[in-house]
């Protein structure tokens, strides 16, 4: 696509409210640096065991790859529906083909035996995979183009979806619109997203944040989506109260409000502080008691009054198997 057919198309994209999407560079193994425990992986399904996976030096984490990295933090349905498509996709390819896991740590190619060994965050990774097989202008076998076409690109469409209807939805929360910290409050309460410009490591992009669910999207200042994903609570359906919700954004996190958003800053920084107040403080380790030795003994029977021959008597008890000269040798070195 030429330059000036590139630029007509985005903006056709933006009179139509939906987004486009930025291509950084490369990130792999997606379900290997993921927190959701179920999407947890460091295999990929290959089908070749010559197959490579890792950088090859193309811009290829965009829209599809940001799908495969965060679409399953929002625990939508959509997510496993593609996921099960792949698996039967494969199985059907199992029949007369053989499949491999590729492994991240070793590096080694394994047959796979069962389609039941392949998990979910398998597939996440092998939907990367494909992503940037396409980017790398390299051949798709048949099995990755029907992967592609008949179960990634459903998921491809709602997380774009997903994108488009944050930025459609987002209430512009700047000083000059909010007046106060009340509008502030009430339009948090009143409003499922916010669109707001911070810094996050020195440079300013335009947010995009979805209060309750914790998703935020950021733009950068040529209208491009560097990613969407959620902050907290990935792949629960758990929702957060409004004000808490922005605690994230105070004056010491890495997404700072400009100045031009100083009332959601100062929300922020208020709301930061009730939970390092609420902060459970950590439970006291209970200190064990020293165990007392047996001269310790006597001489704790000595403050309280008792006669050398109490104290034998207490000592033949207390330790049966101590033969008489033990407990002269005791006694002794506790002073009697």
């Amino acid at each position: 696509m030429s330059t000036n057919k590139k630029t007509l198309f985005e903006s056709w994209k933006r009179f139509l409210n939906e987004a486009s999407w930025n291509n950084s560079p490369d990130e792999d193994w997606p379900a290997s640096d993921t927190n959701v425990k179920q999407f947890k992986s460091d295999k990929v399904v290959v089908f070749d065991s010559k197959e490579e996976y890792g950088d090859k030096g193309a811009d290829s984490h965009g829209l599809d790859s940001h799908m495969s990295k965060h679409w399953f933090e929002f625990n939508e349905s959509d997510i496993d529906t593609s996921i099960k498509k792949t698996i039967d996709l494969i199985s059907d390819y199992q029949k007369e083909n053989e499949i491999f896991f590729l492994s991240k740590r070793s590096g080694a190619v394994q047959p796979i035996s069962s389609i039941s060994d392949i998990k979910s965050g398998d597939i996440i990774n092998t939907f990367d995979l494909i992503n940037d097989k396409k980017f790398d202008q390299e051949k798709l076998l048949d099995i990755e183009k029907k992967i592609y076409d008949q179960a990634m690109s459903d998921s491809i469409k709602s997380y774009d979806r997903e994108a488009d209807q944050l930025m459609s939805s987002a209430v512009d929360v700047s000083d000059a619109e909010m007046q106060s910290m009340e509008k502030l409050i009430e339009t948090l309460k009143n409003n499922s997203a916010i669109k707001f410009k911070a810094t996050y490591q020195g440079q300013e992009k335009t947010y995009y944040y979805e209060i309750k669910k914790t998703a935020i999207i950021a733009q950068l200042d040529d209208g491009s989506i560097a990613t969407l994903f959620r902050l907290r609570n990935k792949g629960k359906s758990r929702q957060e109260d409004p004000n808490r919700s922005v605690r994230g954004f105070h004056s010491n996190s890495g997404t700072v409000p400009t100045d031009e958003y100083s009332l959601l800053r100062s929300l922020a920084d208020g709301e930061k502080a009730k939970t390092t107040q609420q902060a459970p403080k950590p439970k006291k380790k209970k200190q064990q008691k020293k165990k007392q030795s047996p001269t310790e003994f006597v001489q704790s029977l000595i403050s309280r009054g008792q006669s050398p021959g109490q104290i034998r008597n207490i000592l033949s008890k207390k330790y049966p198997k101590m033969p008489e000269q033990g407990i002269d040798a005791v006694m002794k070195k506790a002073g009697l």
